[in-house]
């Protein structure tokens, strides 16, 4: 969340489980964020990522992602091998 508080607008991040702080920190709104939660067609990712897959690219959030270390080579920009 600190790091979060000096990074530029258009700066995307990663995150891995539990980003919904770095989700609201990012500007989401907080209403499409529980809607979200509650697998509502009006969430961030439409209901379909619940709790654990809050994407917003307009606000440069690309996603929490559930396999420990998985949203690493994403944010290299690598495929697996």
């Amino acid at each position: 969340m600190g790091a979060i508080s000096v990074l530029e607008p258009d700066d995307y991040i990663y995150c891995s489980y539990r980003e919904h702080v770095h989700a609201l920190a990012k500007g989401a709104d907080p209403g499409r964020v529980m809607a979200e939660l509650f697998g509502r067609e009006g969430g961030v990712s439409r209901g379909k990522g619940g709790s654990m897959h809050l994407f917003d690219v307009t606000r440069g959030l690309m996603g929490g992602h559930g396999i420990v270390g998985g949203h690493l080579p994403l944010a290299l920009g690598r495929r697996s091998p």
